[in-house]
């Protein structure tokens, strides 16, 4: 299994300001790509964590 381009859950969590309990949620209900490579460790696909963190400033713009 190729993990380029992917980022360890810690990493997320700093890049995008949710913790990892909404990351996983997010993971399983499909809204974020991510790979699962053991039972409790998670791999975030980095491009769509960084979408992430766009759709959610423009949010808060649009809220300001």
């Amino acid at each position: 299994m190729s993990l380029a381009g992917y980022i360890p859950m810690f990493e997320a969590v700093e890049l995008t300001g949710y913790t990892d309990g909404r990351l996983r949620q997010l993971l399983r209900a499909g809204l974020l790509k991510g790979k699962k490579v053991a039972p409790r460790l998670w791999m975030i696909d980095e491009k769509a964590a960084k979408r992430l963190v766009i759709e959610r400033n423009k949010q808060r713009s649009k809220s300001a």
